[in-house]
């Protein structure tokens, strides 16, 4: 709607939308943005960036569900090709009985596409998270990612914290 931007140059065609329903177990959401991004060093040329992501869980109360699948899209006008991302996700989370526990697992994959150029992303997650209170938890998490691509690398990350909520 018009707004300065750091560089001074005010903000063109800039779109986005959420929209989120729930009733009982099932949760959906969709969003989607569009975006001019500023050109470098205040040129006047500016790329198209836009992301659109559907997502959804159900709760059985043995395992809870959940996927998005969505894309992220740059047409290039400062850079030598178009830029396209797609990306999907799967989930589930599962109560520990007789804790206030949640064993975690999840699976995405994303595939970059720019001109003749295609990578390819999987991240696998395992983790647990235990509620402490209502508003705080303490989580654990391994992650495994592994990128295609010439000169490909795989990692392990771990992550662990606490987590408080206002």
């Amino acid at each position: 709607f018009g707004e300065q931007s750091a560089s001074g140059q005010r903000g063109k065609k800039n779109v986005g939308a959420n929209v989120l329903y729930g009733a009982g177990p099932l949760n959906l959401t969709a969003f989607y943005e569009r975006v001019q991004i500023a050109g470098a060093q205040g040129l006047t040329v500016q790329d198209t960036k836009s992301d659109w992501m559907v997502g959804g869980s159900y709760n059985f109360n043995v395992v809870k569900l959940y996927g998005t699948y969505g894309q992220a899209k740059v047409k290039a006008q400062t850079l030598p090709v178009d830029i396209k991302n797609t990306t999907y996700s799967l989930g589930l989370d599962v109560p520990v009985t007789g804790t206030a526990g949640t064993f975690k697992a999840a699976a995405a994959h994303t595939k970059s596409e720019a001109g003749l150029d295609e990578r390819k992303r999987t991240t696998y997650t395992l983790g647990y998270d235990h509620f402490l209170s209502k508003r705080t938890d303490v989580y654990g998490a391994v992650m495994y990612d592994r990128v295609k691509w010439t000169d490909s690398k795989s990692g392990t990350s771990v992550a662990v914290g606490i987590r408080h909520r206002f």
